[in-house]
Formats: structure tokens, C-alpha cells, sequence
């Protein structure tokens, strides 16, 4: 009531702190008062809000903080535990006036052990949420709303500093964290039907994909992945019948969360954990992107990611190049951070939390484009010297890990006797590649016949006519490898941006299987 006389219209101010953090603990804890269920009610939910929103600055509600009796207390907080632990407390009293065990679930700080007593209650309870009759329903739903947010908050914190007053670690100025689902592995052999394998179970019986976490995330993987597989149970057990979900989605629109940006992102994470793509494509078509840095790379992979795991290949590779254009308007082009040793492609479902930096944006739009064209080489009707290159240009950024692939790749130009790419002094620079290209072409080798060189002088295009016949063009092959050795030590990321943004035509029209001519 006082927050409506003062004007006061977020839920961080004086008041609410003076009700939250002193006089409720000391009420809640007095046996002799007396509160109406109906205004415990009241004063939880306006706890949980001022809980919530001491950790997260939604976008949007920066003019409302600035002035006002709040402007002073919206500050950054060091120690995300405070607020919950003032909220457990609270909780507690709550618990004890309303007689419930609900306080016992938050003795741990353990996501997990919380978790797993919740669950505890709900079985000797014999009750869940699918029972909003039962008189332990509004118990098991507070807890579990709470826990959901707990939850929540600190996957945004860690996701996107830029969304909380959360001062954590050295997380890099605008570094943004995502998540996609990696690639499936493909066969080598085209009619080979890969063998299923058993999708791991979590505690309760489902199909749960695997999670990774790149090595250029600077907060604790552990944190990132308990917080948010946390939020997801949550989030499923909150939607496990339609009068559940009614009540949670009254519940956060009296809380105003559903506007969050962060909520709304969330919300896509979880159709992606649950493989729902079409579901999440059509939430991003709908969501607002704010003018931030990382975010039109977030999505638009995340719409590459859902287009792939849907056959929708072409859209897929465009969105994926749309990414590319983003990191070309970087200032900094060179990325510092390290090559993610994540293995992209495997063979069951998982899930990958990158971040925007270049060195993971890039690294999975290579890995995506690398996967389709290796599906193009398999079919002799629409393999081409043009698919290899483009091929061999991309396996450069990785060339380690996709040795296998490499050798493949070899044994096709051995089969076809040569290779004709123009394209090849370009974008061509490892040192692997050069040096392999240089012992084909000798009389150890197998002395085979490469068409390597730019067709821009009319001297060479006459030399191509022969395909090696012609010693000259054999000379000029064996210099030009003899020079592109001096190129080694040119950052890779720059090069493979502009390769895929200047080839993009041929790029998609080799992706498309078709044949297009490599001038």
C-alpha cells in the first residue's frame, strides 16, 4: 500500500526492502501474530519479486530505475546468494505458519540436493502437480516456483551479465552465452546405415541429451549446466498438467517476468533441449532481438541449429552464413580466444553451450557447412572438384580433428587423377595441406595433375588446357606451393570469413549438390 501511495513502480525500493530484508523475518518468526493465509500469500509473491529483480535488470526497465526512490538500491551485487538466502528465511517463517515442510527443500545451496527434495516430498506426500486437489499442491508449487527461479536467475547471470546486477568474474565485454544442438556423424559410406545407440536416462526415466560446455566459457561449467538442467525440470514438472501451467502463467505475469528478454530465451533453450525445433523457430520469428552485442549471432545460429536438425538444410547454411556477415562486421577481426576442442559432430543427441566469441560462432558454421558438403562427396553423381575444394579450404580450421575426413577427401582426388580449384591459393594456407599437394604432384605421389592456379592470367588459362601435360604449368604449380608456405602464419579466422562471404554462391550451389564452374 505504501509503494502504491508513493508511486513507486519497481519492486527494488526502500520500502520493499525495509518489509523484505527486516520487518518480515522478525514478524514470520513471532508464534503469537497472526496473518491471514490469503495475505502470506501476498507478502510471499512480493518477496519472490524483490528477490528476483535485486538480481535481474530486465532490458527495458533502465529509465524506471534511474529516478525515483529505487534509483539508489538497483545496485550490482557481488554475492547472488544474499537475496536468496534473506528469501529462505522467509520461506521458512512461511512454512512454519502455514505448516508446511516446504523450508526443508532450501537447507542446501546444492541445486541438486534441492532437487532431490523436492522430489523426496512429492513421494512420501504420494502427491505431485497433476493433483491440484490435493492439499500439498500450493506447497509443491511454491517450492517449485522458486526453485525454477533460483534456478533461472543464475543461468542468466551467467549467460548474460549485461541482463544482471551480478558482478561475475572477467567474462569478456558483450560475450553472450548460447546453446545449440551439435551434429549428427555421417557415414562415410553412403548406403551404410549407422547403428543406433541408446540415448542416456536421467533419474526419472527420459531420453536426455548429452551436454558439453566450451572452453572458452570463463564461468564454471558445472554451474552453467546444473542451474540450467535445474530450471528445466522445473519448468516441466511447472507444466505437467493444464491447471499447473495456468497457475505458473498467472504467477509470472503478476511478477511481470514473462517480458524478460531473458525469460523469452530461456524459453527457446528448453525447445532446444527438448528437440522441439519448429517450436523454437517459430519463437524466434516472434521475438524482439535487442540492439546488443551478440545477440543477432545467438539467434540467427540458433535458427541455423533448428533449420539443420529439421532437414531444412539450405535455410540452414543461409542462416549460417547471415552469422558469418556479423562476425565480418567485428572491429576486431582476430580472435584470441582458443579453437573450441568441442567435438561438434557425434553420433547421439547434444546439446553445446558456446559463447559469441569468434573462435565458437565460426568454429560451428564451419562444422555445419563441412557436415553438408561431406554429405554432397558421398554421391559420385554429385561429388566435383569444386565440393572437394571448398571442402579442403573449410577442414583447415580444425584439420586435426577432422583427419579422417582429410584422408577421404585424398583418396577421392587420387581416384579422379587430379583436381582443378582456382580457388586454391586463396584461401589455402596449412601447412598440411600445401606439403600433402606437393608430394601428390611429384613422381612420388603419383604425379597427378592439379589445376591449382588463378585463371586471371591468360598465360595460365592456356596452361590449364593440358592438365599437367604441359611442364610449365608444372613449374608454376610447384613455385606457387613453394610460396604459399610463406602465408602459414596468417590468422586463419579472417581468411575463412572471407572465403565464406565472397564464395557464398558457390558455396550454396555445391551445398545444393549442383555443379557450378570454379572460375
Amino acid at each position: 500500500m505504501a509503494e502504491k501511495h508513493s508511486n513507486i513502480t519497481v519492486p527494488v525500493n526502500s520500502m520493499r526492502r525495509l518489509l523484505v530484508c527486516d520487518i518480515l523475518p522478525v514478524v514470520l518468526k513471532a508464534p503469537s501474530v497472526d496473518i491471514p493465509h490469503n495475505i502470506l500469500y501476498r507478502l510471499l509473491h512480493k518477496s519472490i519479486e524483490f528477490c528476483i529483480y535485486s538480481i535481474i535488470r530486465p532490458y527495458g526497465f533502465e529509465e524506471r530505475i534511474m529516478t525515483g526512490p529505487s534509483s539508489g538500491l538497483w545496485e550490482k551485487i557481488t554475492n547472488p546468494e544474499t537475496p536468496w538466502l534473506n528469501l529462505g528465511g522467509i520461506v521458512e517463517g512461511m512454512s512454519q505458519k502455514f505448516g508446511w515442510d516446504l523450508g526443508l527443500v532450501f537447507k542446501s545451496n546444492d541445486y541438486e540436493s534441492q532437487w532431490h527434495s523436492l522430489q523426496s516430498i512429492c513421494r512420501q506426500r504420494q502427491v505431485s502437480l497433476d493433483d491440484p486437489s490435493s492439499p500439498f499442491y500450493l506447497q509443491i508449487f511454491y517450492c517449485t516456483v522458486i526453485l525454477f527461479l533460483r534456478s533461472l536467475c543464475e543461468y542468466t547471470c551467467l549467460v548474460d551479465s549485461s541482463q544482471s546486477n551480478v558482478i561475475l568474474g572477467d567474462k569478456p565485454e558483450g560475450c553472450v552465452l548460447l546453446i545449440v544442438e551439435g551434429l549428427k556423424t555421417l557415414s562415410v559410406q553412403p548406403f551404410e546405415r549407422p547403428k543406433a545407440k541408446k540415448q542416456k536416462l536421467d533419474k526419472e526415466g527420459k531420453n536426455v541429451p548429452e551436454l558439453s560446455v566450451s572452453n572458452n566459457v570463463s564461468v564454471a561449467p558445472s554451474n552453467l549446466m546444473h542451474s540450467f538442467v535445474t530450471a528445466a525440470r522445473c519448468w516441466d514438472l511447472l507444466h505437467a498438467s493444464e491447471r499447473v501451467a495456468t497457475d505458473f502463467g498467472n504467477l509470472c505475469n503478476q511478477l511481470s517476468i514473462e517480458s524478460w528478454f531473458c525469460f523469452q530465451s530461456f524459453q527457446i533453450d528448453i525447445l532446444i533441449y527438448k528437440g522441439l525445433h519448429s517450436e523454437a523457430i517459430q519463437w524466434l520469428s516472434t521475438l524482439t532481438v535487442p540492439n546488443l552485442p551478440g545477440y543477432q549471432e545467438k539467434l540467427s545460429l540458433q535458427a541455423a541449429c533448428c533449420y539443420y536438425h529439421l532437414g531444412e538444410y539450405m535455410t540452414a547454411c543461409s542462416k549460417t552464413m547471415d552469422v558469418v556477415c556479423y562476425l565480418s562486421d567485428k572491429t576486431t577481426m582476430i580472435d584470441k580466444t582458443q579453437t573450441s576442442s568441442l567435438l561438434f559432430v557425434k553420433p547421439v543427441r547434444h546439446l553445446i553451450f558456446l559463447t559469441n566469441l569468434m573462435a565458437d560462432v565460426l568454429h560451428f558454421c564451419v562444422k555445419l557447412l563441412i557436415t553438408r558438403l561431406k554429405n554432397v562427396i558421398l554421391h559420385p553423381s554429385l561429388c566435383n572438384d569444386t565440393a572437394l575444394g571448398h571442402l579442403l579450404t573449410l577442414l583447415q580450421y580444425d584439420l586435426m580433428q577432422e583427419e579422417d575426413l582429410f584422408l577421404e577427401i585424398i583418396n577421392y582426388i587420387q581416384l579422379r587423377g587430379g583436381l582443378t580449384y582456382n580457388y586454391f591459393f586463396n584461401y589455402t594456407i596449412h601447412i598440411d595441406i600445401l606439403e600433402e599437394f606437393a608430394h601428390l604432384s611429384s613422381n612420388a605421389g603419383g604425379n597427378l595433375s592439379f589445376n591449382l592456379l588463378s585463371v586471371s592470367s591468360q598465360v595460365i588459362k592456356q596452361r590449364a588446357i593440358t592438365r599437367g601435360v604441359n611442364k610449365g604449368a608444372k613449374e608454376d604449380l610447384k613455385v606457387a606451393l613453394q610460396k604459399q608456405v610463406v602465408r602459414c602464419e596468417e590468422p586463419l579466422q579472417p581468411l575463412l570469413v572471407q572465403f565464406l562471404i565472397q564464395e557464398r554462391e558457390s558455396l550454396f550451389h555445391n551445398i545444393q549438390g549442383g555443379r557450378l564452374t570454379n572460375t
